[in-house]
């Protein structure tokens, strides 16, 4: 049953993609930050995050942002 789901939403996917692809081309500032969304940094982005002493907590819902403020 898994390995149906995942052939379907492959396929699904790869048929769907290109709509959303269009959406985002028709808003507009999609490109900006995208390669951002993987995990793919900037050099500059990168050492300025790097190089500051914070931490960085994370926060599902609004409760948890309160406690962590």
């Amino acid at each position: 049953m898994r390995t149906l789901y995942n052939i379907l939403f492959t396929i699904f996917f790869v048929l769907s993609s290109p709509y959303y692809f269009w959406r985002m081309q028709r808003r507009g500032n999609w490109a900006e930050g995208f390669l951002q969304r993987f995990g793919i940094y900037d050099t500059k982005l990168k050492q300025a995050l790097t190089n500051r002493q914070t931490i960085w907590l994370h926060a599902v819902s609004v409760g948890e942002v309160n406690i962590c403020t």
